[in-house]
């Protein structure tokens, strides 16, 4: 072997089969169905208080799978395969074939009758060690003693006489494995932390309208910001492919790429200052209306997100994506003004055309526009002058609905998202309102006054799992935005009204 990185794949299938085997684990079994495991000679090394195994019925063995968990072999004991992810491995008996220890280290004094692989981690070798084939080190070191005994290659990587590198395999271990950017543990990265954002507050003291204007966007066009950000995201590598390829192009790459960068910091700021901005008005703080003042909440805020496992990553992506399609927006509306102002002031110095002989013969500028044969829309009467509701009062109509709703499905659960939909449905198109809606006063009325119809509800429906599916940010729209609208309000052009008392919803 001449790379480390040919025992790594070598590995790779056995963490993809182990992988499987977690996600077998996992469901349940029938007894009755299940198949009569055969007899096993030799003795388990894992005990049934361990966090997950998995039983394969050849080579009368077991492939052991662990997932946070150290995992000991005593010297009597055997297993088929061992993967191990986020935990150490200590090996005093037999493993027929493979070992991999995933961000974790290995102690090993018995035999591998494969690979060992470690990733992110070391191992030590003892005198009565074995590896029948490769050991490979990436990131770690290996210690071994005299009488250690390596069949294969013996390769190691370790990143420490490479600068940085030990400060990134740290952030991998305990950042990029647990799904957060911001691990609280390590000191160098809230050094980083803080200097990102001193960035951001000299951005936004340089900016000042631009990142007013990217906050107004945000305010106005929440769905459309994100949609701009992932069509970005989606369009990006094409285009740098065509770029690529272009002899002209090539002079293009890197300004477009100094221009997401760019769009990156000045989304990152937007979305701060507006998350600030919002909280300030939930608490009652109107101190946060000053924009610095709002951007250190909005960012203590976030870092706090930032250091939550899984979510923290999750809601990473979102800022990053909503941010420069809030930016990519805002450019494109600044664009449209500026191309207004511009055929304004060309119509402006044009000369009106005036029709010869009482017929025009070309574009006429003094004739009247045709009037639209269909009269104007207006609200109903009253309408308009109902206060909106805010998040908390629509969720407690939800809530009212869920306890209505829920146990009715209980014998066909795996049919609630559909019977959800069609209850919605079916009721804001008859009432206009749901039976939590009734209980709490409350109705659903449409921006042009129009009745609600079907499609109306139908589409308001399907456009809450958008708003669900960023994270809930849709619903909670509903209470930072001044209109009190959710997404999904704003894709159906409707509003949720308290009806005051006296006024009949059935």
């Amino acid at each position: 072997m001449k790379y480390p990185i040919v025992s790594a794949l070598r590995a790779f299938p056995v963490v993809v089969f182990a992988s499987a085997a977690l996600l077998r684990a996992q469901q349940p079994v029938d007894p009755a169905a299940a198949p009569t495991p055969p007899a096993i000679s030799e003795p388990l090394a894992t005990p049934d208080s361990e966090l997950i195994t998995d039983r394969f019925d050849f080579s009368g063995g077991r492939k052991m799978v662990r997932i946070g968990s150290d995992v000991t072999i005593e010297t009597n004991q055997s297993q088929r395969e061992v993967v191990v992810v986020r935990g150490n491995v200590r090996l005093d008996g037999d493993v027929r074939h493979n070992v991999v220890v995933i961000s974790g280290n290995a102690v090993i004094n018995g035999r591998v009758g494969g690979d060992l692989v470690v990733v992110l981690g070391s191992a030590e070798l003892g005198d009565s060690a074995a590896v029948e084939r490769d050991v490979v080190i990436v990131g770690g070191t290996l210690r071994a003693a005299p009488g250690a005994r390596v069949g294969g290659d013996r390769r190691v990587f370790d990143p420490a006489w490479i600068p940085g590198l030990v400060y990134a395999k740290d952030w991998v271990r305990r950042g990029l494995f647990l799904g957060r950017p911001l691990p609280h543990d390590l000191g160098w990265v809230w050094v980083i932390a803080g200097v990102f954002l001193l960035l951001n507050i000299l951005l936004s003291v340089l900016f000042p309208k631009t990142i007013d204007r990217c906050v107004e966007t945000v305010q106005m066009r929440p769905m459309g910001s994100l949609f701009a950000g992932l069509l970005v995201l989606v369009l990006f590598a094409p285009l740098m492919f065509l770029l690529a390829i272009s002899m002209v192009g090539i002079v293009v790459i890197p300004f477009v790429i100094c221009a997401l960068v760019a769009s990156i910091f000045l989304g990152k700021v937007t979305l701060y200052r507006y998350a600030g901005q919002q909280f300030g008005r939930q608490c009652g703080a109107t101190v946060l209306e000053n924009p610095l003042l709002a951007l250190l909440a909005g960012t203590l805020v976030f870092y706090l997100l930032y250091m939550v496992p899984i979510i923290g990553f999750m809601v990473w992506a979102i800022v990053s994506l909503w941010g420069v399609g809030a930016v990519v927006t805002a450019a494109a509306g600044n664009f449209k003004r500026e191309r207004a102002k511009i055929q304004a002031t060309v119509a402006m110095s044009m000369p009106a055309m005036e029709p010869v002989g009482g017929a025009a013969t070309g574009p006429s500028f003094g004739v009247p526009p045709i009037a639209s044969a269909e009269p104007p829309v207006y609200p109903e009467p009253g309408m308009a002058m109902l206060s909106r509701v805010g998040f908390w009062a629509r969720l407690m109509a939800t809530l009212l609905d869920a306890i209505l709703i829920i146990p009715c499905t209980a014998l066909v659960h795996q049919f609630l998202p559909v019977l959800w939909i069609a209850y919605h449905v079916g009721m804001w198109a008859w009432k206009g309102t749901t039976i939590g809606g009734i209980i709490l006063s409350q109705k659903v009325v449409r921006l042009d006054g129009r009745p609600i119809d079907v499609s109306v509800a139908l589409v308001r429906s399907l456009a809450s799992i958008l708003s669900l599916a960023a994270l809930g940010l849709g619903f909670f729209w509903a209470g930072w935005s001044r209109e009190k609208q959710s997404w999904h309000d704003k894709i159906a052009g409707t509003v949720i009204a308290k009806v005051p008392k006296g006024m009949s919803l059935i």
